[in-house]
């Protein structure tokens, strides 16, 4: 078993970025440590393509990096990691209620 410890220091040995830093708030579940990317380079945003994190398995140590795109394995793993520590609410029970019969249809062009 893999401590915290030791998948942070194969977070920062091997998936060291020059505009990215680990982020303070790991998340965990019993398989993983998930380590989300904090972009810190120029401008507000991440460029695109940019990797949101690395996933070390608390198994081997073996890492997978996050990429942003749904489909990839360690996307998936992030956000089911993310889901069950972050549970949402449903509000359907609010939105039943709401009057939309005077909203004005948003018009389209087309190019």
């Amino acid at each position: 078993m893999i401590t915290r410890e030791e998948a942070v220091r194969i977070v920062r040995t091997r998936f060291r970025s020059e505009n990215t830093e680990i982020g303070d708030n790991v998340l965990e579940d019993d398989d993983w440590y998930d380590f989300p990317y904090r972009w810190t380079g120029p401008g507000r945003m991440a460029p695109f393509g940019m990797p949101m994190g690395v996933l070390v398995s608390k198994r081997d140590g073996s890492a997978k990096i996050v990429h942003s795109h749904p489909g990839d394995e360690g996307f998936d793993i992030h956000f089911r990691i993310y889901d069950a520590i972050h549970p949402t609410e449903e509000t359907d029970e609010e939105d039943e209620d709401l009057d939309l019969s005077d909203l004005e249809p948003i018009p389209v062009d087309y190019y």
